[in-house]
């Protein structure tokens, strides 16, 4: 295994093939199919975590877990481990370019497609592109029924969304406007065309990294030439016509389908993770979903079972009711997990979640991020704090990159900008 060196860098993440040395040890992360782990899977990944890691489990944006704190000596086995459970990729690169996101709820109301059948053909149709390789490793593709609201794909390249009354949309980040109508039986592999398109045009000129950026430079018509398709049409965005997705029970259609829990930070823990199984597998519960949202949808129409799979939620520390702070909160490991940070990110934003409980207002957005390169979070917040030599500076209404408005702040000082925030004291 190749040796990770210290300095920060951009444009990778880490798989399970490809692990990542941070500061609590490396990062195994595992991608599941189609957004959907079986208990079984879920109980081998807690166990891995338990007996060769830190106990520590992350939930990504991109909805993928990672097993924290695995020591060096320790990686063999728990790749084996997960070998043995059928949790591994053929090789580290397809590994790294298996990015596809899948809308949690798709499938679940009977009114909308389960559209993880796509997810997985383009799955297929990447294995069987050697140009797909060439990928970047954030490049991602996402998948949603017709219902899912357009805010949801935030951060992936090429977007699908698939119903039974139209034929498929595909839509390209940086040009939302924009659709190709395609059939949905074709729309995996032309999806995935598309991708490789992308690659080719990231080998000649690999400062173009994400679709955004190809859009921007080269124009769709360039994009939709290279990947043998005719010029796409003009339509509005989808609107925002499904409830936001939210801790406890899960209504649909009048009808209850499950339950979601919210994991605090993005991170649950190994024991925390065996207890939501052993409830779910006594209300005879198969699989979870996971959200980019850093949720864990849990299917059921079984009332006592998905009660009892909340309970159980509640009372191993996770997020089960709607009204919690720390929904609106994406935070980074932070000291002295990641060795890139530089303040204990985690335990400054449970500090100011507490203090936002006892607030009568509603909670701003808030990124809290161990240094510049804001992992936790590429869309805007209503509050950035990047941290920089221990200290944090705010950022109003922008990413890390933005305009820093207060600088050398500690966690004590976190409430007051929010205070300034509220009353537009940032002149």
């Amino acid at each position: 295994m190749t040796a990770v060196s210290n300095e920060l860098r951009k444009g990778w993440c880490p798989g399970a093939l490809r692990p990542m040395m941070t500061g609590d040890g490396l990062i195994i992360r595992v991608r599941p199919h189609a957004g959907t782990l079986s208990i079984n899977a879920l109980q081998t990944i807690a166990a891995i975590a338990e007996t060769f890691g830190s106990g520590e489990i992350d939930l990504t944006n991109r909805a993928n877990l990672q097993i924290r704190g695995v020591a060096e000596c320790a990686w063999q086995d728990a790749v084996t481990a997960l070998g043995e459970a059928k949790l591994l990729d053929p090789s580290a690169e397809f590994e790294s370019i298996r990015n596809i996101v899948t809308d949690p709820v798709s499938g679940l109301t009977g009114a909308d497609e389960d559209i993880r059948p796509l997810a997985r053909d383009i799955e297929l149709y990447l294995a069987a592109n050697p140009a797909c390789l060439g990928l970047p490793a954030k490049f991602g593709f996402s998948c949603a029924g017709r219902d899912a609201p357009r805010g949801w794909f935030v951060g992936s390249d090429i977007n699908i969304e698939i119903g039974s009354e139209r034929p498929a949309v595909i839509w390209l980040d940086g040009a939302p406007e924009i659709r190709f109508d395609v059939s949905g039986a074709n729309a995996a592999e032309i999806s995935v065309k598309i991708a490789a398109a992308f690659a080719g045009l990231h080998q000649t000129k690999p400062s173009i990294r994400r679709m955004r950026d190809a859009v921007t430079l080269l124009g769709l018509e360039t994009l939709a030439r290279g990947a043998g398709l005719t010029m796409p049409h003009k339509s509005q965005p989808s609107g925002d016509r499904r409830a936001v997705l939210q801790p406890g029970p899960l209504m649909r259609s009048g009808r209850l389908v499950g339950a979601v829990a919210g994991l605090p930070f993005g991170r649950i823990t190994g024991e925390q993770l065996l207890a939501v199984c052993d409830a779910a597998l006594a209300g005879q519960i198969t699989e979870v979903r996971l959200s980019p949202l850093r949720l864990m949808v849990v299917p059921s129409t079984d009332n006592a079972a998905v009660m009892a799979v909340l309970s159980a939620m509640e009372q191993t520390g996770l997020i089960a009711t709607a009204d919690d702070p720390r929904l609106v909160m994406d935070v980074c490991p932070g000291a002295p997990s990641c060795r890139n940070a530089t303040t204990s990110t985690r335990s400054d934003a449970a500090q100011l979640a507490e203090w936002l409980k006892l607030q009568s207002q509603p909670w701003p957005s808030v990124h809290i991020s161990g240094c510049v390169k804001g992992c936790a979070r590429k869309a805007e917040a209503a509050l950035t704090f990047v941290a920089a030599n221990g200290a944090y500076g705010a950022i109003v209404n922008g990413t890390v990159d933005g305009a820093v408005k207060r600088t050398g702040l500690t966690s004590t000082d976190l409430p007051r900008i929010v205070v300034d925030y509220r009353s537009g004291d940032f002149a």
